[in-house]
């Protein structure tokens, strides 16, 4: 059975694109994307790359069920008991810290066992702006979307991660 149902228009640029690679994963193999439509869906996303030094912007997404995330909860207790008993945070930039380190892989195997869709999505710096003349024209023809004290690059992230001015992941 197809788990990805896709968006019931298109709306054009990278939202349909990636609808577009999910439809195809799901007719390639339909055991690779997991349902999320038994419950509460739960969206967790994070973002990285907006430092200066960065060469690229990174978003990901996780899709699972507050059912199935009610489930693992447990599982993440034992693991931070087990490997990060002084309240340590994993975090990519301080995997130099031998606890840490030691840590990770245990964490990346726990966190395989979470019935749950990573999307992770990243653009290359090179790319600019998606709107034509630029992020501020836009939020200028909507200001009452956007404040003036906006920054480009502020706007240019709203429309990336909402390129259809839903606040929805379409689809599951």
């Amino acid at each position: 059975m197809r788990t990805w149902r896709g968006l019931s228009s298109d709306s054009g640029g990278y939202e349909s694109l990636l609808n577009s690679a999910l439809q195809i994963v799901d007719n390639r193999d339909q055991d690779f994307l997991w349902p999320v439509d038994l419950g509460t869906q739960v969206l967790v996303s994070d973002y990285s790359g907006q430092h200066r030094q960065a060469t690229h912007e990174v978003y990901s997404f996780l899709i699972t069920t507050l059912p199935t995330l009610h489930a693992w909860l447990p599982i993440w207790d034992q693991f931070r008991a087990r490997w990060l008993p002084d309240g340590r945070r994993l975090s990519f930039k301080q995997l130099r810290e031998p606890l840490r380190r030691r840590a990770f892989p245990h964490f990346l195997e726990l966190a395989g066992r979470l019935p749950a869709n990573l999307i992770t999505i990243m653009i290359d710096n090179r790319v600019g702006s998606f709107v034509e003349g630029g992020p501020l024209a836009l939020a200028e023809a909507l200001d009452d979307c956007f404040t003036p004290d906006m920054s480009a690059s502020s706007v240019e992230k709203v429309l990336r991660l909402y390129p259809s001015g839903e606040g929805r992941l379409a689809g599951w």
